[in-house]
C-alpha cells in the first residue's frame, strides 16, 4: 500500500468502519471528518507522522485474529511502521495503554503481555527492520501520558480519543533521551555468552538454559527485595560481533520469555508432575532453587504441549517495561548482560 503525505502536513491518517473500505486523510481533512456526527463508528485509526506511528482501536490485536477488520488493522499498522526510519544514535520507543473499562469487558482483556501487544502479535518482524536493529524501549504507558502525546501530534479532541480504548504509539527518538531511566535492579548478570545469533529462530528454552547454567554469574543486588510481587521491568544489553546483523524486534518474544522464566522458582504448589515431564522432554536438569533465581516468585512456568512439545508460561503480564540494546563488540561471540527491575 502506498500512501503519499500532503504538502500541508507530514501526517497521513487511515481509518476504517466495520464492513467498509478504509479511507485515507491528511491531518486537516481528518479533523474536519471527525467533527461530522455521522462519522463516529470507526473501528481503528492509524496516523503516520514522519517520525511516529500512532494507532487507536476498538480492540487490541491478538495473535490469532478472527475478525477481518482486525486483520486489516494489523496489516495497515505494519505497512505504516515500515515507513519509519532511524539514523545513527536513534532508537525505537513503543508504548501501549488501554482504558480500565476495556479491561472489564472480559477476563482475558484485563491483562496483556507488552511484548506480544507491541511486537509479536503483528507477525511482521520485517515491519521493524531498520528502526529496531540497535535499540528498543517499550513501556505500558499511563492513559493520560499517551493521550497527551496523541493530542499533541494530531490535535485530536479528548472525547474522540476516548472512542478508542486501545492505543499504540511507536516513535523514533534519540537514544540519549533520559526517559528510560531505571531503578536499582533486583538481580543482574554480565556478559554471559550466547552460542549463536539471538534471532527469531531462538526459543525461550535457549535463554532459560543459558541463565540456569550460569547462575554463578548472576548477582543479587544490595538492598533488593527477596521477591518482586508486583510489576517489574527487564533491561538487556546484547554484545554483537562485528559484521553480524540482528532484528531486535524478532528477538524480543523468545528472549523475554526465557529470561523471565529463569527467575521463577519451583517450590511448593508451583511444581507439578506435568512440569517434571516438560523438563524431561527438554532433556535438562530442573536447576536450583537459589533465592536469587526466584526473584519473580514461584510459578508453573512450563507445560507439556501436544505429544512431544512444551509451552512456556512466564509472568510477562507483570513486565510493564523492557529495554533491549545491541552494541558492537570486539569478540567473535554473542553475549548478553541484563537485569530484573522492580517497578512501582
Amino acid at each position: 500500500m502506498v500512501c503519499n503525505d500532503t504538502e500541508k502536513s507530514n501526517c497521513l491518517i487511515i481509518i476504517q468502519k466495520l464492513n467498509q473500505e478504509q479511507k485515507k486523510f491528511s491531518k486537516e481533512e481528518f479533523l474536519k471528518y471527525i467533527y461530522d456526527e455521522q462519522n463516529r463508528e470507526e473501528q481503528y485509526l492509524i496516523a503516520y507522522t514522519g517520525d511516529s506511528v500512532l494507532a487507536l482501536s476498538k480492540e487490541r490485536i491478538p495473535y490469532n485474529v478472527k475478525d477481518p477488520w482486525i486483520n486489516t488493522f494489523r496489516k495497515n499498522l505494519s505497512e505504516q511502521l515500515k515507513k519509519l526510519c532511524s539514523d545513527e544514535g536513534q532508537m525505537l520507543k513503543a508504548y501501549y495503554c488501554q482504558t480500565e473499562d476495556y479491561g472489564k469487558k472480559a477476563w482475558y482483556k484485563k491483562t496483556f503481555d507488552l511484548d506480544n501487544i507491541l511486537f509479536y502479535n503483528l507477525k511482521k518482524p520485517s515491519a521493524f527492520s531498520g528502526i529496531a536493529d540497535k535499540h528498543i524501549y517499550a513501556k505500558c504507558s499511563k492513559e493520560n501520558d499517551i493521550d497527551n502525546t496523541i493530542k499533541t501530534i494530531l490535535n485530536l479532541p479528548e472525547e474522540e480519543i476516548k472512542n478508542f480504548p486501545c492505543r499504540y504509539v511507536y516513535r523514533v527518538e534519540p537514544s540519549s533521551k533520559p526517559e528510560q531511566s531505571w531503578p536499582v535492579p533486583a538481580v543482574r548478570w554480565e556478559k554471559i555468552s550466547i552460542d549463536k545469533n539471538p534471532g527469531a529462530d531462538r526459543k525461550p528454552f535457549d535463554y532459560w538454559k543459558i541463565l540456569k547454567t550460569n547462575e554463578k554469574e548472576i548477582n543479587k543486588c544490595k538492598d533488593s527485595p527477596e521477591c518482586i510481587d508486583g510489576d517489574f521491568g527487564v533491561k538487556i544489553t546484547l554484545c554483537v560481533p562485528k559484521g553480524k546483523k540482528l532484528n531486535l524486534a524478532a528477538a524480543v518474544k523468545p528472549m523475554l520469555d526465557g529470561v523471565i522464566c529463569a527467575f521463577h522458582g519451583l517450590k511448593g504448589k508451583a511444581y507439578s508432575d506435568d512440569m517434571h515431564l516438560a523438563f524431561k522432554r527438554l532433556d535438562v536438569e530442573i536447576g536450583s532453587n537459589d533465592k536469587k533465581m526466584n526473584i519473580l516468585g514461584c510459578r508453573k512456568f512450563i507445560y507439556t504441549f501436544g505429544k512431544k512439545g512444551v509451552k512456556w508460561n512466564p509472568a510477562d503480564d507483570r513486565c510493564k517495561a523492557f529495554e533491549i540494546e545491541a552494541i558492537q563488540s570486539k569478540g567473535t561471540k554473542f553475549s548478553f548482560s541484563g537485569g530484573i527491575y522492580p517497578l512501582d
